[in-house]
């Protein structure tokens, strides 16, 4: 039977293990499939859907899934918008900012839009947010025409505010943004999963180690050749039983 100590070591090892492959796929694996175009994100619009978040407001909304990431962008709907939802309107992620959380976020003038990113695997552990905010514009500001979506006359400009979000790189495909708020169910899921499977694979590789070591006439703990020692004698290096 192995000892307590190795199992505590082996374990430890795994949550470590585990907590790293989870950043790994949620931080450079995931920025780096966008950054080179492995992986493009196309919002989808899921037309006269509504979706609701954490509160009663309705909402319209966009995303795009693939393996290692989701988008949402979100948008509050308008009188004139026609929202007839097939049934019960759809409930967003929990981890989805929505309009209605502009002034808990800080967010200063009118919200136009909010997208928010996610990463991780298997579950969204990772996620970032773009706010387009509708701000007035001090007289003689210099305004960037990229983001000036209404007539300047109208003293409108529409500005992008990133919270929870680096940007790491910009190609063809657009910026590279690395999410920082932790999705903490996703994080503690992926982590216990990567963790169980990089246990099992190091008792695998101990159980095969041993067998080994054990055909070939070596302690099964430290390999020191038993060669010339009796059965029931403790092993000389580590003195561990046969």
């Amino acid at each position: 039977m192995e000892p307590r100590h190795a199992w505590l070591r082996r374990t430890l090892l795994s949550l470590g293990l585990g907590a790293a492959t989870t950043a790994l796929i949620a931080w450079p694996l995931a920025a780096a499939a966008v950054h080179w175009g492995w992986v493009e994100h196309r919002l989808v619009s899921h037309g006269g859907r509504a979706f609701v978040g954490d509160g009663p407001e309705r909402f319209k909304a966009s995303s795009s899934h693939r393996w290692l990431s989701d988008w949402y962008s979100v948008v509050r709907t308008r009188r004139v918008d026609s929202v007839l939802p097939l049934g019960e309107p759809q409930r967003l992620p929990h981890w989805v900012a929505t309009p209605d959380q502009a002034i808990a976020r800080g967010m200063p003038g009118q919200v136009g839009s909010v997208d928010t990113g996610a990463t991780g695997w298997p579950w969204r552990c990772i996620t970032s947010e773009s706010w387009q905010v509708w701000t007035t514009i001090r007289t003689g500001e210099p305004v960037d025409a990229d983001l000036v979506a209404r007539p300047p006359a109208s003293g409108l400009a529409l500005r992008e505010h990133l919270r929870s979000a680096l940007v790491v790189g910009t190609t063809e495909c657009g910026r590279t943004i690395i999410g920082l708020r932790p999705v903490w169910s996703g994080l503690i899921a992926d982590t216990a999963v990567w963790s169980c499977a990089w246990l099992a694979a190091l008792w695998l590789a101990g159980a095969a180690t041993a067998a080994t070591r054990r055909r070939c006439g070596r302690c099964v703990s430290c390999g020191y050749d038993r060669d010339g020692l009796v059965a029931a004698d403790r092993c000389p290096e580590c003195g561990r039983a046969a």
